[in-house]
């Protein structure tokens, strides 16, 4: 393989002089899977390859002045990610292994990603660590254009004509394995395309296969998500070891819904079409003050299970009004009673629903506030509002 410029400069980050540690963000994951592992979802991690750690050789002499040596952050991330009990694979082991031992480059020269050889062999080997199936290569296609995605660096750099000199592209092919009974999440960087493709070739996949590439996730993502039996996380190196790069949006994303079966902010203006809320004011920048003597705040289609709802709340606290208290109904039946009083600690919010008090998947939850207070009543300020209790977030999550 000639020598050609390497990609994006975040490529270069397992080549940092002073090596920096892997972010405590990475601890996300191990929330992940636990939180997975309740709606027996299993969680499985690639390490995708860096085309920088796989070529080494081939950086212009010019830039490895500025560059130490390789800090061994697969290895790293490889280690870490095992010691919390979650399935990985470092595909860049085997890019070593592949350039050591075979005739065939697991990247092209023009391409920033691994090819379809790189990516199949991946698969092969990633199915057998995680015993998913024993994948044979029947043969290696080759043909003198890239393959579908494999065009990435022509494609960006060569807008008035194709530039792929004197290589050849290799595609493999397989005999087909029993297909996983499984449906497959796979939610990747741009890695994730000829990993996806090699999987469906190699016959792993049974239709049921959804695949999130760089976009950000959604609401509307989430309900195929937690239909899945497997994710699968695909992602270079840099990707974990920059603290705010999009895995880690993506990771909080799933943490915040799929940990919930609800999770309302009250600063919110849309509200989830299960949430039906009375004697409530209208949103503000930090949440919601109740504004009447009862407030109800109704759940629909809640699962028949026991539940923990959560309220993170605050008092109406004014040295005129130093106290307030409500007494709190499930479905129309007394549980406790809140009671915030000015220096004191916040009431316990948290309250405890059984499978039993749920009826046809509704919980309606009512306040019966004995003291609300205006401000303007106070001489505060001109506000006209009966305020008592300040409304944050409120989630739902199973017991």
């Amino acid at each position: 393989m000639q020598r050609l410029p390497l990609a994006s400069k975040v490529y270069f980050n397992s080549f940092k002089k002073n090596c920096s540690h892997i972010p405590d963000n990475l601890k996300k994951l191990k929330d992940l899977k636990n939180i997975l592992a309740k709606k027996n979802i299993e969680l499985f991690v690639i390490l995708a390859p860096n085309k920088a750690v796989t070529y080494p050789e081939l950086i212009p002499l010019r830039y490895k002045y500025f560059l130490g040596d390789e800090c061994k952050y697969y290895d790293k991330l490889e280690q870490r990610i095992t010691e919390y009990g979650i399935p990985v694979y470092n595909a860049q082991k085997l890019m070593h292994d592949i350039r050591k031992n075979e005739d065939i480059e697991p990247f092209n020269k023009t391409g920033t990603h691994w090819n379809f050889y790189g990516a199949g062999r991946t698969v092969q080997e990633s199915a057998k660590h995680f015993n998913w199936g024993d994948i044979k290569i029947k043969e290696i296609q080759t043909q003198t254009t890239p393959y579908f995605t494999e065009r990435d660096f022509g494609n960006l750099l060569n807008l008035w004509y194709k530039y792929y000199p004197n290589q050849t592209f290799y595609k493999p092919t397989f005999d087909k394995v029993s297909p996983l009974s499984d449906t497959i999440t796979i939610i990747s960087n741009s890695f994730g395309n000829e990993y996806k493709k090699m999987f469906i070739d190699a016959g792993l996949s049974n239709g049921k296969l959804n695949h999130y590439e760089n976009k950000p996730l959604t609401s509307e993502n989430i309900p195929l998500i937690l239909k899945s039996n497997k994710i699968i996380l695909i992602y270079t190196d840099d990707a974990l070891i920059t603290a705010n790069d999009q895995f880690y949006k993506k990771i909080d994303f799933l943490l915040n819904n799929i940990q919930y079966i609800t999770n309302y902010k009250f600063s919110d203006k849309k509200r989830p079409n299960n949430l039906y809320t009375s004697g409530l004011s209208n949103p503000e920048s930090w949440g919601a003050w109740s504004n009447s003597d009862t407030v109800e705040i109704t759940l629909t289609n809640m699962p028949n299970k026991n539940l923990i709802i959560r309220f993170d709340t605050r008092g109406f606290l004014e040295k005129q009004r130093d106290y307030q208290n409500a007494k709190v109904y499930i479905n129309n039946k007394y549980i406790t009673k809140w009671q915030y009083k000015r220096g004191k600690p916040l009431p316990n919010t948290v309250l405890e629903v059984s499978a039993k008090q749920i009826k046809n998947g509704e919980i309606k939850i009512r306040l019966e506030i004995e003291n609300p207070v205006s401000p303007k009543e106070i001489g505060h300020n001109n506000d006209g509002r009966k305020l008592a209790i300040g409304f944050h977030t409120l989630t739902v999550e199973e017991k």
